[in-house]
């Protein structure tokens, strides 16, 4: 995984606001704010940020009045540790609105830096809509978003909800975003899990568990908040954690657990060269399991004492229709995905060539994503644009190139992660990542990092698409597996092979 297309992720659920997952006929959430509403979300707190009890980083949130605007901020600075390596990521987003009622957004800004590389995004209010700026090193594209009306409110609408109406159990509000990667809206929802009482110094406050999602990404987290609306802490995908510090102690940052060994799942038997599985069956338990599911190269079966069945290869996968809005999503322009960039047209058409069938373009871009980026664990581009040019990377690059060029050659197409099988001297699974493409009205799954047109049977999907990366953190450090069978041959008639330990393409986000 390329930790630095994980914090993306992490900022898009850091603030308050990011409350989500609702249908669109939904009612939305929009509370006709008072002075006082206003007075009480201003705020400057700081929080530590934990990955599996380490500390990381911090983050600092902001609400203030601002040259006769209400100015919101999220900022913060991350280190993660990848094979003993640590990549260290800065990052702001903040957003102005209006400071005149209904206080409609005027502008958003996000900036992420590691040093030597930076992506800076700018948004600006135009008639209805919004005027999106993306600027990654050299490069600089625009997007307009022609109706998206977003306001305070609906920025914190939650802490409202709290503070004014005491929400109880299974109680829920949808708002409206502005979505950064999709240059439009989004419907953020939040909903109330539990509500406890308990003692801080004597003195006897509730304690509100809210459960996030989002429409586009699905779950994405938990906060807790006590009766005022005051951030307690925050938790994303089971691993990360935010915790309410003072700006000293939140400052204080130490060395993180090893995403690599984190991600990790060890196997009790040897299963041979990852490349030549075409068939396997696991034994999955562990809290993550019931979390996996079927897909075009695996089928999920619950089994005995709440463990599931995992049959993995082309004869066992169930075949997952491509719908038309399918098609129209994976087909789309985004933030991670430059389709109309001129480099990549440029790049699309000389991957794919004379192909004339959507067949014939997924294996030639296949083998030519293979060949273009060199593996390499220190190659931590920050935006596709940069990974043309340096031509580096592990498996997330990989993939990422290979689904940008397949849109840009008119091929849906949309990232999948989850775990490999990495060879018998690892005896495990690490993380990694692949794509899957639509064709003949189906999903099927290729692998650019190992040049797979079809991919082996090592490859255990957590998740695809705008949700992947939710879904495959919630899998992180949750799952155990045990090997039924390998080839149709069970485990334990299997030696140990001599290939080389597969360690390129441990993991994604």
């Amino acid at each position: 995984m390329n930790p630095k297309r994980i914090l993306p992720v992490l900022l898009l659920t850091l603030s308050l606001s990011s409350f989500v997952f609702a249908a669109e006929k939904e009612k939305l959430t929009r509370y006709e704010l008072t002075e006082q509403d206003i007075e009480n979300a201003m705020a400057d707190d700081w929080y530590g940020m934990y990955l599996a009890g380490s500390k990381i980083g911090y983050m600092h949130h902001t609400c203030m009045r601002k040259d006769g605007n209400i100015f919101t901020s999220m900022s913060g600075r991350m280190q993660l540790t990848r094979m003993g390596k640590v990549i260290e990521v800065n990052i702001l987003e903040s957003k102005t609105f209006s400071g005149t009622a209904p206080y409609p957004l005027l502008a958003v800004e996000l900036i992420q830096s590691d040093g030597v590389q930076s992506k800076k995004v700018n948004v600006s209010k135009k008639d209805k809509g919004f005027v999106t700026t993306i600027k990654e090193g050299e490069n600089e594209r625009e997007m307009v978003t022609k109706e998206c009306e977003v306001f305070l409110s609906d920025e914190i609408s939650n802490e409202v909800w709290i503070r004014k109406y005491k929400p109880g159990q299974g109680d829920r509000i949808n708002v409206r975003d502005f979505d950064l990667e999709m240059f439009g809206p989004a419907v953020n929802t939040a909903e109330i899990s539990s509500v406890s009482d308990t003692l801080v110094k004597g003195v006897s406050i509730k304690l509100y568990k809210i459960a996030l999602s989002n429409d586009l990404r699905g779950s994405v987290g938990s906060v807790t908040v006590d009766d005022d609306a005051n951030l307690v802490t925050a938790t994303f995908g089971g691993l990360f954690e935010m915790r309410l510090e003072d700006e000293k102690s939140a400052k204080e940052i130490g060395h993180g657990a090893d995403i690599f060994d984190l991600g990790n799942v060890k196997i009790q038997a040897p299963l041979g060269g990852p490349k030549q599985i075409t068939s396997l069956v696991l034994e999955a338990s562990g809290d993550a399991a019931g979390r996996l599911r079927s897909s075009p190269w695996q089928k999920v079966e619950k089994g005995e004492d709440g463990k599931v069945i995992l049959s993995i290869g082309e004869k066992f996968g169930v075949a997952e229709p491509v719908s038309e809005k399918d098609i129209e999503e994976n087909l789309s322009e985004s933030a991670t995905y430059p389709i109309k960039e001129k480099v990549v047209l440029d790049l699309a058409r000389e991957a794919v060539g004379d192909a004339a069938t959507p067949e014939e373009k997924v294996k030639r871009l296949v083998s030519f994503v293979d060949k273009y980026v060199e593996d390499s664990y220190n190659a931590n581009p920050l935006s596709v644009i940069d990974l043309i040019r340096d031509k580096a990377g592990d498996c997330s690059e990989h993939a990422l190139l290979f689904a940008t060029l397949a849109r840009a050659s008119g091929i849906p197409c949309r990232e999948a992660s989850g775990l490999v099988y990495m060879g018998d001297a690892m005896m495990g699974f690490g993380w990694h990542a692949w794509c899957e493409v639509a064709l003949d009205g189906k999903w099927y799954p290729v692998d650019p990092t190992w040049g797979e047109y079809k991919i082996s049977a090592g490859h255990i999907r957590t998740g695809a698409g705008r949700k992947m990366g939710s879904t495959t953190m919630e899998t992180i450090g949750r799952l155990k597996l045990k090997a039924l069978s390998v080839n149709g041959k069970p485990v334990q008639e299997l030696k140990p092979t001599t290939q080389e330990v597969v360690v390129e393409e441990e993991e994604e986000f």
